[in-house]
């Protein structure tokens, strides 16, 4: 045995969890109880970290993921980790799409037990091999080059420790430090895009093309280099609020429709974007002042006098979204309102001394009940006196927004449109900044 695998796997893992910059994380980990997911389980049970196991038993298989589930609680009792099996009823399989709808009901059961365990992190199993599918269907899907990234280690709360692990080291992990785990043989029928290109595509590659699964992979490096020459491209274009027109009107056509790309998506990830939807959009910088071009329910794009905007539909507010710290360093902008860090406070926006919040903090829409302690007031308000007061109207203050701490306090309330008095939002008296504050999380209004 080449015990140099087990060695390499472990010290993977061990860089991976320092990259979270948090010492002894908290995890929610799915287990299936396949090859994967049990290594990763058994690397995590010898780090300092807790651990709470979800195994989802869909009951397709019978007896066999019974089996999968008495693995899986077993080798937890063995190990001493805290596990919870959730059985899903096995008529959903009729469900048009099975495999979608599979996964978005275990990342739901997951995120649900991550909220109620207070946890830190999601971890799945997700390896090597998997990566190499996801970028090979994207390929065949005709994806553009800016998404032939794939999964990341780290993306948002989901952790995947194994992602650069291929399939074959992990079998040899499993072997090495006799870790059990059992064979889905439902991975061997090919209705499935991924089954089909495991099974039958990449085992004829495997003779004709030499060196093509490291070929695919190196997409991953280009495409992130795509995506910083393209963030070099939008900073001169986005001048803050809009999409400057005669900057826009210089690019090619494909960098048009990449720039429009993400300046939507930064406004809200959420909106679906076709490739005929990009095509008819990008034509915005040919037509006259005053056009405006429908993206269905999501919004609309519209050009006015030497800019181009973007404006959201209600329907397409995110309710939530969590903002952690080293997201807002390079910038970020989020439900129309941009967020970035400065040394000094800058007139015309919103200064909070950074120092006072508690991280991560929550951007949402306000609620009935909601209070907080205005800048230059004595004790709280409720939200709702609060944008009644500014004089908006009733139209919009439902559209309101509020800024909140890990500790539940409102930090700010961000108006839809500017008020009467030409004020975008208000702070809190608790994050107000003074003669010693060092870090100013600067809010400013771009759409």
């Amino acid at each position: 045995m080449n015990k140099s695998v087990s060695k390499s796997i472990k010290q993977s893992l061990v860089n991976h969890l320092s990259s979270l910059k948090k010492k002894n994380p908290s995890f929610i980990i799915g287990v299936s109880g396949g090859a994967d997911s049990m290594a990763l389980l058994y690397l995590l049970s010898k780090v300092e970290a807790e651990l709470f196991v979800v195994h989802i038993n869909y009951g397709l298989r019978g007896e066999d993921s019974d089996l999968d589930q008495e693995l899986v609680e077993g080798m937890c009792t063995e190990w001493n980790i805290e596990c919870c099996s959730v059985r899903l009823e096995s008529a959903h399989a009729k469900v048009e799409n099975f495999q979608k709808w599979a996964r978005d009901e275990r990342y739901r059961i997951f995120r649900d037990i991550k909220a109620y365990q207070k946890a830190d992190f999601i971890a799945t199993a997700h390896h090597q091999d998997d990566q190499l599918e996801t970028i090979f269907q994207k390929l065949l899907r005709g994806s553009g080059i800016g998404a032939w990234d794939g999964m990341q280690v780290v993306e948002k709360d989901i952790f995947r420790p194994l992602l650069r692990i291929s399939k074959e080291e992990i079998y040899t992990f499993c072997e090495e430090n006799a870790v059990p785990f059992r064979e889905d043989v439902s991975n061997q029928e090919n209705k499935y895009a991924r089954n089909l290109l495991r099974n039958k595509v990449f085992e004829e590659f495997e003779e004709f093309f030499p060196g093509w699964r490291n070929n695919i992979l190196e997409l991953e490096e280009r495409s992130k280099s795509y995506q910083a020459a393209l963030d070099i491209v939008f900073e001169k274009v986005f001048n803050g609020s809009g999409i400057e027109l005669d900057s826009y009107n210089m690019l090619d056509e494909v960098l048009k429709a990449e720039v429009l790309k993400k300046y939507i998506l930064t406004l809200n990830e959420d909106v679906p974007l076709s490739k005929g939807q990009l095509l008819e959009l990008k034509k915005i910088g040919d037509t006259q002042t005053g056009t405006s071009i429908e993206l269905g329910e999501c919004g609309h794009l519209y050009k006015e006098r030497e800019q181009i905007f973007f404006k959201l539909s209600d329907l397409k507010q995110k309710d939530q979204s969590l903002i952690q710290k080293n997201e807002i360093e390079d910038g970020l902008v989020l439900n129309g309102f941009s967020f970035y860090f400065s040394s000094e406070s800058k007139p015309g926006v919103l200064n909070l001394d950074a120092d006072c919040l508690s991280w991560p903090v929550t951007i949402r829409n306000w609620r009935d009940g909601d209070s907080f302690n205005p800048l230059g007031m004595e004790g709280s308000q409720k939200v709702s006196d609060h944008l009644t007061n500014r004089k908006l109207p009733s139209s919009l203050r439902e559209n309101a927004r509020v800024l909140c701490g890990n500790d539940g306090v409102i930090y700010s309330v961000l108006f839809p449109e500017i008020a009467s008095n030409g004020e975008f939002g208000t702070i809190s008296e608790k994050v107000k900044y003074n003669s010693h504050t060092c870090s100013y999380l600067i809010i400013q209004q771009v759409v």
